[in-house]
Parts: structure tokens; sequence; C-alpha cells
């Protein structure tokens, strides 16, 4: 298996931001923060994509390679998630926190509707 005997592995999270926010701004910011960490590898080349129009934010992909027998994905993954905070508390940038899904599906389903009682027929009886 390829993957076992190569250390290198991708690994990516997405970032939300509000509508209305700079969006090259925001491409400029990500793409900082991951060129800066000295473990994610220069190749292949991190890189950040609008990735989508949520219902609430500006999605942003990132996508970055670590080597597995140098670096932690877990602290790796941490570190630049805090980076991005520092640099977004920095700069003039909406950063929105997703809904938990738990909340958006209770917001979007409707609620049940009322089922009236069986009315009793005082009259013949099926037999």
């Amino acid at each position: 298996n390829w993957t076992l005997s190569d250390p290198h592995h991708r690994y990516d999270f997405t970032v939300g931001f509000a509508y209305g926010a700079d969006t090259a701004k925001i491409l400029e910011l990500l793409q900082s923060v991951l060129n800066g960490h000295p473990e994610v590898l220069p190749d292949p080349a991190p890189t950040v994509f609008f990735d989508a129009f949520g219902d609430s934010a500006l999605v942003f992909h990132l996508y970055y390679w670590l080597d597995l027998d140098r670096s932690n994905p877990l602290q790796v993954g941490s570190e630049l998630r805090l980076r991005i905070a520092r640099t977004l508390t920095a700069a003039p940038v909406s950063h929105v926190v997703h809904a938990a899904p738990a909340a958006v599906a209770a917001v979007a389903a409707p609620p049940p509707a009322a089922v009236p009682a069986p009315v009793a027929d005082a009259g013949s009886h099926p037999g």
C-alpha cells in the first residue's frame, strides 16, 4: 500500500467567513498562515480555495501536506487553526462560527401537525 510506505500525507479543513468579507484578503491571509508554518511541506504546495457559498458563510478549504516522520497532524492542525484565529483578530475580516447541525435541523424542520383524535361513530358497528 502506497500510503503506508510514504510518510507524506495530505490534510485539510474548512473555515467560514461572513458574507461580504473580502475574499481576496481571506485567501491571502489563509495562504500566509499555511506558508508560514515550519512543518507544512512546501512541495506539494499548500493551497487555499474558495469552496462554497454556505448557508451562513463563505467557505474556504485549506489543503496542506505533512511529513509524518517529523510532524504530528493533530498538533499541526491545532497550530494552524490557532494561527488563523490570531491572524483574524489582527485583521479586519469577519469570521463565522458554523451552527451545529442539530440546531440547523431544528430550525429547518417544520413543527409536527396536530392530529385530531378519531371520533367514535355512535350509529352502527361493523360486524
